[in-house]
């Protein structure tokens, strides 16, 4: 089970990753449709979403090695755990300013954190054990 966990991650960090960066109007569209949050294009917004994507799209790949040999690669899967558990922290501590300035539905805001638990409690407490 936490072989396919790491291909989900991986396959949704690789995907939106490179959209982010290849298309400025993916762009736009992936935060509005997967974050609820309504983007100002300029240029200055996009080339952060562009990092960003790069980030996902590294980070995807790194999910894809520790899917090959969950044993081995135990310490990739930590990174997973701790970069969900911060994403998480930041959403809440940071609430007012995302919804203020992305306005972001109490929904939307409600249904990241959700989904953020969801996988981030499932790589740890699918984590191989020592």
């Amino acid at each position: 089970m936490i072989k396919l966990t790491l291909w989900a991650v991986g396959l949704y960090h690789v995907v939106f990753g490179l959209m982010t960066f290849l298309s400025r109007d993916l762009a736009v569209q992936i935060a509005k449709d997967f974050f609820g949050m309504t983007i100002v294009a300029n240029d200055q917004i996009i080339y952060l979403a562009k990092l960003l994507g790069i980030y996902a799209f590294i980070f995807g790949i790194v999910m894809f090695v520790a899917a090959r040999k969950p044993d081995v690669y135990r310490a990739f899967i930590w990174v997973g755990v701790v970069l969900y558990a911060v994403r998480i922290v930041n959403r809440i501590v940071f609430s007012d300013l995302v919804r203020n300035a992305f306005l972001v539905s109490s929904f939307a805001f409600w249904m990241e954190i959700i989904l953020l638990t969801f996988f981030g409690g499932l790589l740890y407490i699918l984590r191989p054990k020592q």
